[in-house]
């Protein structure tokens, strides 16, 4: 049994894709073995079959436009409840770019960029995401009135729709936890500036002025530039369930790390 509180020096981020060829001490070949997650000294790997400690693995797989041929060792094994094997290795030789494969690693620990992992294929999609300055009062308030705006929005956009239950979502969830700041994707921003633009509407039409200048000051200049506009013209031209399945990741990703 492995060591759950092991410390790593290393960033390790989550990443899941097919290897192109695994091979076990050199001889035996496994198929449809999928990597995990992934740091700059190791992975977790998912196999139909048991690996055993100290085995000697090959195995090859692609982050993009990277490809990387490891050498490694098979450090911990354990039986995986939904089926098949997990199991965790070091590299003992990497045949790769190290220093991309770091800066890929940081993008994807700071959410900049995003896999989606469907039908045994990987995607990636670059994101942006702002953290935005919001005391807890003011999280509340745009909650409270997200939830009303919630009823004019049209059920005949999916998307739409699916971005807005995310921020409300979010939004309780933040209030819940007291944070100090509220944390949006470029592909949210339309739908978080509607969520604004009728919190300030509707707490200047209730005297509440004070708060709503505060909300009135929010910037948001950082996803508002010509990048994020190339981004976002490219998620408009993804297949629909792929934007769905983007958004709901994100969405996750910012629930789970709520500072």
């Amino acid at each position: 049994m492995r060591n759950f509180k092991e410390q790593r020096n290393s960033k390790r981020v989550k990443y899941k894709c097919i290897a192109d060829f695994f091979i076990i001490n050199g001889e035996t070949k496994l198929t449809n073995v999928e990597i995990i997650d992934i740091s700059e000294t190791g992975a977790r790997l998912h196999t139909s079959k048991k690996v055993c400690v100290k085995d000697k693995i090959t195995f090859k797989f692609s982050i993009g436009n990277l490809n990387l041929t490891c050498n490694a060792t098979i450090v911990w094994c354990e039986t995986n409840l939904n089926g098949g094997f997990l199991s965790g290795c070091k590299f003992d030789l990497l045949a790769t770019d190290k220093r991309l494969l770091k800066l890929i690693i940081e993008q994807f620990y700071n959410n900049n960029f995003i896999y989606v992992y469907k039908d045994k294929s990987t995607y990636i999609i670059e994101n942006l995401t702002c953290k935005i300055n919001l005391s807890t009062p003011d999280i509340d308030r745009l909650f409270q009135y997200a939830s009303w705006l919630m009823g004019e929005i049209s059920t005949s956009n999916k998307l739409n729709e699916v971005i807005f239950n995310n921020l409300l979502s979010r939004l309780e969830e933040y209030g819940n936890n007291h944070a100090d700041n509220f944390k949006i994707s470029i592909y949210e921003v339309s739908q978080f500036k509607q969520i604004i633009e009728f919190t300030i509407s509707s707490l200047y039409s209730e005297n509440s002025n004070i708060a709503a200048m505060r909300l009135e000051d929010l910037d948001l200049s950082s996803l508002e530039n010509e990048h994020s506009t190339k981004l976002i013209d490219k998620f408009n031209k993804l297949p629909h369930d792929l934007q769905l399945s983007t958004i709901n990741t994100i969405s996750k990703l910012l629930l789970n790390n709520i500072k």
